[in-house]
């Protein structure tokens, strides 16, 4: 049965999508629709059915993503198409325009019937929209310095989208899109698309298969979207792996320097934007990204290999050893803890403000575990400070004689060692006695010789 559509009312626009002959009318620019059996319908081109038939299975989240071989965008301008050319045909005029109210001029090309414009909706504006149709071969479509929209349809084709705010949909077939300049959305469909948007901030969904993105130059702020296949991305010729900063940072950079990732974790999902390091000003947003895909790779910070002890040794004579150090800003810095070694003799040895690993060896040693930390700014030491939380934490061996320890760290181990040995702290201290007496003081107490 045929159904005349010689106006194609404007809520028939999503009966297509749901209704194959409805589809079909828009698909060959008929004024009627072939009434029937979808089963009995499709032998008319089983391929356009497939794609067709795909589309109803989607969800509207994955008709969001760039997944449809036929947008929405698609079934609007068809319709516009139609509408326009069966108005022309029921006044039965030569003269392929009609008017519009969009505020442009539009011309309407569909590839199956010709390369002239099929009909032209004109206004007053000097705007000219091209809207370009391909269909199941190579086609190669070019926009002009408006918004314009591109079809490729099936086919291995190319979209160009030049100036202006467009949109370009490769549909099936393994295609190329350029955005050109200014703002575009650019969706691949179906297979293994090359999108680049170039100028402009633009988004870019690449649909089923294994996409590849490129961005060159000043690209601008663009987004993608896809979650399937195993697509790639180039950046200005580079991307691959990123290196974590430091540790525990959200910011990472690829070897040559040239992109910078910043991950948010939001808990649920991860964003990674991309920064352009030789074109500031350029990016690229992936929603719902995990690692790998794109193949961007996120590395974690090489571990932090901890500073070895600056170490003071003494001779087999009498020697003063001090780990006398200033901090040389206003704030207080960590300073590594030193390794003293005293050697034979007597010595005086006087530890720094936490951290140390001092040895008195042989003969009648003095050690001062240290408690003062000399800075040169005016800050007044408090908790929190990396150096202040450092106090104490020394680890003191008298060795051989008869030793005196003193000083106020907290947390540290004492060994007296051999002979009759002093230790003094006003701290609760950790004593080890192997041999010989001990003397333990508390309260305040000022070393010296």
């Amino acid at each position: 049965m045929l159904v005349n559509c010689p106006k194609l009312a404007v809520g028939i626009n999503t009966n297509p999508q749901q209704d194959y002959s409805h589809f079909l009318s828009l698909y060959y620019l008929t004024p009627f629709a072939i009434i029937g059996s979808e089963s009995l319908l499709k032998t008319i081109n089983p391929d356009l059915h497939t794609l067709w038939a795909a589309d109803t299975a989607l969800t509207v989240e994955e008709k969001s993503k760039g997944k449809a071989n036929f947008s929405d965008s698609w079934y609007q301008d068809r319709v516009a198409m139609l509408v326009a050319l069966n108005t022309i045909n029921a006044t039965d005029t030569e003269i392929d325009t009609s008017s519009n109210h969009t505020g442009s001029t539009i011309h309407y090309y569909d590839s199956t019937i010709g390369g002239a414009p099929l009909i032209s909706e004109s206004s007053a504006s000097d705007e000219v929209r091209l809207v370009r149709f391909g269909n199941e071969a190579a086609n190669d479509l070019t926009g002009g310095a408006y918004n314009d929209r591109l079809y490729g349809m099936d086919g291995k084709d190319k979209l160009n989208g030049l100036s202006g705010h467009d949109v370009l949909h490769g549909g099936a077939g393994d295609d190329e899109l350029l955005g050109g300049a200014d703002t575009d959305l650019l969706l691949g469909g179906k297979d293994n698309d090359t999108l680049d948007g170039g100028a402009g901030n633009d988004v870019l969904k690449g649909g089923a298969g294994n996409d590849s993105y490129k961005f060159t130059g000043d690209f601008g702020h663009d987004t993608v979207v896809d979650t399937e296949g195993l697509n790639t991305m180039d950046i200005n010729g580079a991307v691959g792996e990123l290196k974590q900063t430091a540790k525990d940072s959200i910011i990472y950079r690829n070897s040559a320097n040239t992109v910078e990732g910043v991950l948010v974790d939001s808990g649920g999902s991860k964003t990674l934007l991309l920064n352009s390091l030789s074109n500031p000003g350029s990016s690229i947003t992936l929603d719902n990204w995990s690692d790998g895909q794109f193949g961007v790779s996120l590395k974690d910070a090489d571990a932090e290999t901890p500073p070895s002890l600056p170490t003071i040794s003494g001779d087999g004579g009498a020697n003063a050893l001090s780990a006398d150090f200033a901090s040389a800003y206003e704030t207080l810095v960590y300073v590594p803890p030193v390794s003293l070694h005293g050697g034979g003799g007597h010595d005086y040895i006087e530890g720094s403000w936490g951290g140390d690993r001092i040895y008195g060896d042989g003969g009648n040693d003095w050690i001062d575990a240290g408690s003062v930390y000399k800075y040169s700014g005016t800050i007044t030491p408090k908790a929190g400070d990396p150096t202040y939380d450092q106090h104490g934490k020394d680890l003191i061996e008298g060795g051989e004689g008869d030793d005196v320890i003193t000083g106020r760290s907290a947390s540290s181990t004492w060994h007296g060692g051999d002979g009759k040995d002093m230790l003094l702290a006003n701290t609760a201290l950790r004593f080890d006695f192997m041999f010989g007496v001990y003397q333990k003081r508390v309260g305040n107490y000022l070393s010296g010789v």
